[in-house]
């Protein structure tokens, strides 16, 4: 399949990142009893360490894979494979199947060494959302639910985190909705609303239905059916939820 534009990508991938994104936070709370309140990474050894906010709780340590890093100066994003700084790392290795789908598809963005980033407009913040969607796509791409986007005089650099024993979410019709709101609320994040909400439900492999005209989609969770209707423009409108009555 050709001529995948790289919004496509980013809309089939944000929601499902965004949710396993909330786990992998509650996990790490879970983990250090209370939350991290600083990270460190070591890219000789690929690894990521949460230290616990609180004394005498357990670290969390993880394997990373570098994706790439988002600079203020010049304003650019530059993908790892092509860092001659951090290319030649083991770290380095998984970004390659990133590229490898971007060539196969046709998507320059996963193919250009660095890319420009223009200047903030319309309430988005260019940097962090070029962050962000570094990190969704290449969650879906390779099938590491998770990533960490860390910020330091400048830089962001951005990894994925292949945390064992990590559980992805599992998909919820009671936290969906909420979901969906704060994706399509964040400047920058989907571009087509039907797409975004569809993709979700294929990377989460539930069942779903739409209504004459794509004017509504029917997702089926364990909870219930989630409705999410749009309006002539193709954003989302209203979502409503039919969740069965729990037996007694």
């Amino acid at each position: 399949m050709t001529g995948l534009s790289f919004a496509n990508v980013m809309d089939d991938s944000i929601l499902v990142y965004v949710e396993d994104h909330e786990r992998f936070v509650d996990w790490i709370t879970e983990r250090t009893g209370g939350g991290s309140d600083q990270m460190s990474v070591d890219l000789h050894k690929q690894q990521i360490t949460y230290r616990p906010k609180l004394h005498k709780r357990d670290e969390v340590v993880a394997p990373i894979h570098l994706l790439g890093s988002v600079a203020s100066e010049p304003r650019s994003a530059m993908w790892a494979w092509a860092n001659e700084h951090v290319k030649e790392l083991p770290a380095a290795r998984m970004v390659e199947r990133v590229r490898s789908f971007g060539e196969s598809r046709g998507v320059t963005e996963l193919t250009t060494p660095e890319i420009s980033i223009a200047p903030d407009a319309d309430g988005i913040d260019g940097l962090a959302t070029t962050a962000t969607t570094m990190a969704a796509v290449s969650c879906r791409i390779t099938g590491i639910p998770t990533a960490q986007i860390i910020t330091g005089d400048g830089i962001r650099l951005v990894m994925l985190v292949d945390a064992p024993g990590f559980p992805p979410a599992r998909p919820s019709g009671l936290s969906f909705p909420r979901i969906l709101t704060n994706a399509i609320s964040a400047p920058g994040w989907v571009h087509e609303h039907r797409r975004a909400t569809q993709g979700y439900a294929q990377a989460r492999n539930l069942p779903y239905g739409w209504e004459p005209n794509f004017s509504a989609l029917n997702i089926g969770f364990p909870e219930g059916n989630v409705r999410v209707a749009f309006d002539e423009a193709g954003r989302v409108a209203n979502i409503q939820a039919g969740f069965r009555q729990p037996e007694d």
